[in-house]
This record gives structure tokens, C-alpha cells and sequence, in this order.
């Protein structure tokens, strides 16, 4: 049995981007705010809040974002 291909990070974004029209710039913006950069040139690496999520940051790379939990 074959198993199914498996695509990669970059060419899932470069489909977001090029076939579904998401302006993938316009969200690392969204993300990398004037707050957050601050945070992390203050405090280095962490997770920092960041509205209703997260943000963790190793070495000055933010490495994912965590929903924050939602109170049943």
C-alpha cells in the first residue's frame, strides 16, 4: 500500500497564499506587534499573552501561538 504524499510547511503557505488568496504578510503582522517585539527584546525567550492567545518565543523565534483556554 502507497502511502498519501506529505507536503511540506512552505508549500502549504505558498497554497494559502497563491491558490485560497490569504495574505500571509498581513497576518505575520497581526502576530509580530510593536507590544510583542518589545516583550521580547525586554524578556527574550517565553510565552507571552497576547489578547485571547499566546505567543512562545525561543532564541527570538516565535515557535506557535496557544489559544488561551475559554471558561466553560
Amino acid at each position: 500500500m502507497k502511502s498519501e504524499p506529505i507536503i511540506t510547511e512552505h508549500a502549504l503557505i505558498r497554497y494559502m497564499e497563491r491558490v485560497k488568496g490569504i495574505n500571509v504578510n498581513a497576518i505575520r503582522k497581526e502576530v509580530v506587534t510593536k507590544k510583542i517585539i518589545e516583550q521580547i527584546e525586554r524578556l527574550g525567550s517565553g510565552t507571552f499573552p497576547c489578547g485571547d492567545y499566546k505567543i512562545v518565543v525561543r532564541d527570538s523565534i516565535i515557535v506557535t501561538v496557544l489559544c488561551n483556554e475559554k471558561p466553560v
